[in-house]
């Protein structure tokens, strides 16, 4: 549902307007994002209907990371922080869903609330892959949840994901001269079930 911000949504009115630094844009105005996004999400938890909820924060541009918080969420919602890049990855794998996005989200909160800590310095895409390449496990058989713990992610997983992305993202452009023009043409098998398949060259016109 959208609505249209009241005179007190100082964000709406910082983003009609030209930032004087738009590479500091989150950095320089954190607590403004931070509040509109507890606004936001309190009102829409206040609904009858509501179950969960899951915010997004994309920042955009090249090459430049940002760092912001989230700020105190309500029951069954989290924060969810990815570069454009990232989230086109994760847009065309069919593997990750908002949905699942959230769920991650709640298995984390509820294994923190038990005395897991988890320490993750690559952002939520190397969460992704690490919770991906262990089975959607986030932890390791060993551990032991009646204690505190401490679990160090790779900070590798992340690369994982984009690379698994890219091979299934093969796209190519061919001549054909039968029609005398070049033709988009992408791998027939993307994501086959049998193993002897994932190395075949098969190409298809999309």
């Amino acid at each position: 549902m959208n609505e249209e911000p009241d005179d007190t949504d100082e964000l709406s009115d910082l983003l009609k307007h030209r930032p004087d630094d738009p590479f500091n844009l989150i950095a320089a105005n954190e607590g403004q994002f931070i509040e509109h996004m507890n606004r936001v999400a309190f009102s829409i938890a206040s609904r009858s209907d509501y179950t969960g909820g899951l915010t997004l924060l994309i920042p955009g541009g090249l090459g430049r990371g940002a760092i912001t918080g989230f700020p105190v969420f309500p029951a069954n919602w989290y924060g969810s922080m990815h570069s454009s890049g990232d989230l086109i990855t994760l847009s065309g794998d069919r593997e990750t869903s908002l949905l699942r996005i959230w769920k991650l989200k709640r298995a984390v909160a509820n294994l923190e609330a038990r005395g897991v800590e988890f320490l993750n310095v690559n952002g939520d895409l190397n969460l992704i892959g690490h919770w991906q390449q262990n089975g959607y496990r986030l932890l390791p058989d060993e551990c032991d949840t009646r204690s505190r713990s401490l679990v160090v992610l790779p900070t590798s997983a992340l690369l994982e994901v984009r690379v698994h992305r890219q091979r299934k993202h093969d796209v190519h452009l061919a001549f054909s001269k039968a029609e005398r023009a070049w033709l988009q043409v992408e791998r027939l098998h993307v994501d086959p079930l049998f193993q002897a398949q994932r190395g075949d060259s098969v190409y298809v016109t999309s």
